[in-house]
């Protein structure tokens, strides 16, 4: 019986964490490999992965050369979102470890990274004045096959750290769309135009939220979902990933 299985088969009863951990000892996001006792990752995997430290582009929040207040995305297309923040470079083992939630099932990765995500992006949620996390929807058809969405365990994590609520199955995917892997910026945007849709713009008219989602390549599923945000009375819009392409 594995980590989950043993989850599933205490049900309801309260199995002390220390416990669980000399059980089924968890693995570091980073690397795979397991943790000692009351540690969720390596030290040594964490200090390896490179913060953002220097030029942001002052829309996607990805990293930029001296000078350079826009990415050449941003300088090449108008965004609907108000401002991004991706909290790392989406290489190495940030990658890996975004990977390994997205496909490989390790939900629990999301802890970690949900956790760094929010240290990093406190300012710029502060900033912001965010009050309301949405996390960037699935069809509802691949979220059945895959079992959860990573943006919306993603944006649980984020909460828990920041106090920031997390609203989920309000803002949807209307419809299925093709693999974005191998299109184009223009290619993307078509293929994502009137996917989403809020369903309730109550609770999201006169608010400033800000999207979760777990990478940030172009910003095509970004403006699609800010374009539904808007439509429902959205006062702002800002989008927070835990990686973020670099064009440098």
């Amino acid at each position: 019986m594995n980590r989950k299985m043993f989850l599933k088969e205490a049900g309801r009863k309260r199995v002390p964490s220390l416990l669980l951990d000399v059980l089924y000892p968890p693995r570091c996001p980073f690397c795979g490999e397991a943790v000692p006792v009351g540690q969720r990752y390596h030290s040594a995997c964490a200090e390896k992965i490179p913060r953002i430290r220097g030029m942001r582009c002052q829309k996607c929040g990805k990293p930029t050369a001296e000078g350079e207040k826009l990415c050449g995305d941003c300088s090449a297309a108008e965004h609907r979102f108000d401002a991004g923040f991706g909290a790392f470079v989406y290489d190495g083992a940030v990658r890996d470890a975004l990977l390994a939630l997205k496909f490989r099932g390790k939900k629990e990765y999301a802890d970690v990274l949900g956790e760094m995500t929010a240290e990093e992006a406190g300012e710029f949620l502060r900033e912001q004045k965010i009050v309301l996390f949405l996390p960037v929807p699935m069809h509802r058809k691949k979220q059945k096959f895959r079992g959860y969405n990573q943006a919306g365990v993603l944006a649980d994590a984020i909460s828990f750290h920041t106090g920031i609520p997390v609203l989920k199955n309000t803002l949807v995917r209307t419809r299925g769309t093709s693999a974005m892997k191998t299109l184009g910026v223009q290619e993307r945007r078509e293929n994502l135009r009137g996917a989403f849709l809020v369903r309730d713009p109550l609770p999201v008219r006169g608010k400033k939220i800000c999207l979760i989602d777990d990478i940030y390549t172009t910003g095509a599923t970004a403006d699609g979902c800010a374009e539904a945000c808007f439509a429902a009375g959205a006062a702002g819009v800002c989008v927070l990933t835990a990686g973020i392409g670099d064009d440098r």
